[in-house]
């Protein structure tokens, strides 16, 4: 064999993996290899930093266990006759009312205007892949949710511009912040092709409203953009009167083919593990690219579109089941938190929507650096608990931190408790 012989490609020499070097690929390793185990490891690492609603799978695991879930047919096992974009007929009409009851939109979803994919990371990799060519920019605020660089850059070869928001406007971008930055951008030689935003927001939990989503629609039509809203988490607001208003709800917009919404399973019904996602959009040209492209290799499988189907069709359960009591849950927890918090003088950016709240420790940091945020969550991870820094999220002011509410609430507390004890060692900062 020769001896300049290589057993990978020269691509996967040269081509960067950044994403795998992160803060948030390092917390879940530091996590994975001593998770706590209440009975087998009680002195293992509690995680309140993963984005998971633990805290409805009693619910999930009663519905899905029922018989209607787990109907048998030879259709499920075989291939799919005709246009591989009919991989999902019943799914996919599922989804159209699923989401139009959800979503109150403007424009009728029709089933040819959903997507399916194996995740929403998926769906969005794919969409970069439709939109944008290799080296182009989509702009998005930050603290903005860490997998966004996996899902945008990896494969795509897009590259993420940062819309750098403060605490003071709860880390949500104004329209002068965004078409200044646009104008960096530019101005640098950057070739910008879209807007990204999180409604609700991650990791901040904060939402838009009517105006605030129709101003930005606004702004990527005058500057030739495509509008993307991620609205995973639109099923898990809380906020006491608050409404989540979808971007596929705002009436007069000058361009409904650019304006495109991602969706899926993994938060709103704590289901990470089917790794089911959608894209609702009205633009021909990129669906097309999507279905031609991706359809027959990032597609989920028959027997969890089954599952899923019989779940999201179950209006009354939804309704007067799940709904109500995966909102009440999260409630009744970030009062909990809130508690823990405003005992330590924490200070906090109240959530109206999503699975957490943002929280400043930097008065327990030995200095207003990032390498002082990174110390002070090892000091979380020794006392047993993993909690996420802003460093993961791409935060511009150091010492704020992702903490996760939606879990059973006697491991909440601990989590809660080991974050105290871990305040407490480590005393004011400066």
């Amino acid at each position: 064999m020769a001896e300049n012989w290589s057993y990978v490609s020269h691509r996967f020499v040269t081509e960067p993996s950044s994403f795998w070097d992160t803060t948030l690929v390092e917390a879940y390793r530091k996590h994975g290899a001593n998770v706590y185990d209440e009975q087998n490891n009680p002195e293992g690492i509690v995680s309140i930093g993963v984005s998971h609603n633990g805290y409805v799978l009693d619910l999930i695991q009663e519905r899905l266990s029922r018989p209607d879930c787990h109907q048998w047919s030879q259709q499920l096992v075989r291939y799919p006759s005709g246009n591989p974009s009919g991989y999902s007929e019943k799914f996919t009409a599922a989804l159209s009312q699923f989401l139009t009851w959800r979503t109150k939109p403007v424009w009728p979803i029709e089933r040819s205007d959903i997507l399916v994919q194996n995740g929403t990371g998926t769906t969005l990799d794919c969409f970069c892949h439709a939109a944008c060519d290799p080296r182009d920019y989509i702009l998005v605020p930050t603290p903005y949710y860490g997998g966004f660089d996996l899902d945008i850059c990896s494969r795509a070869k897009v590259k993420i511009y940062p819309v750098d928001c403060s605490s003071d406007n709860n880390y949500l971008p104004t329209i002068k912040l965004l078409e200044d930055t646009l104008s960096k951008a530019r101005r640098e030689g950057c070739n910008v092709r879209a807007l990204l935003i999180a409604n609700p927001t991650n990791p901040v939990g904060m939402m838009f409203s009517r105006d605030q989503i129709r101003e930005m629609i606004q702004f990527c039509h005058r500057n030739q953009l495509h509008y993307v809203s991620d609205e995973i988490y639109m099923n898990s607001v809380h906020g006491q009167g608050a409404q989540f208003i979808s971007a596929l709800s705002i009436d007069n917009i000058p361009d409904p083919n650019a304006v495109h919404v991602l969706w899926g399973f993994s938060k709103d019904f704590g289901m990470p593990g089917f790794q089911v996602g959608c894209l609702v959009s009205h633009c021909q040209p990129i669906k097309d690219y999507m279905i031609k492209r991706s359809t027959l290799f990032q597609h989920p499988a028959s027997y969890v579109r089954q599952m899923l189907t019989t779940m999201i069709n179950d209006r009354e359960w939804l309704e007067n089941v799940y709904f109500p009591a995966c909102h009440m849950r999260l409630r009744e927890n970030l009062e909990l938190t809130i508690e823990m918090l405003e005992k330590n003088g924490l200070s906090y950016i109240r959530p109206v929507g999503g699975l957490y709240i943002f929280v400043n420790f930097s008065k327990f940091l030995s200095a207003s650096t990032r390498e002082a945020e990174l110390a002070l969550w090892d000091k979380f991870l020794d006392a047993g608990v993993y909690i996420t820094p802003g460093e993961a999220f791409h935060c511009t002011e150091p010492g704020w931190f992702r903490l996760i509410f939606a879990e059973e609430p006697s491991l909440l507390r601990l989590g809660l408790q080991r974050i105290q004890a871990a305040l407490e060692s480590v005393g004011g900062g400066h």
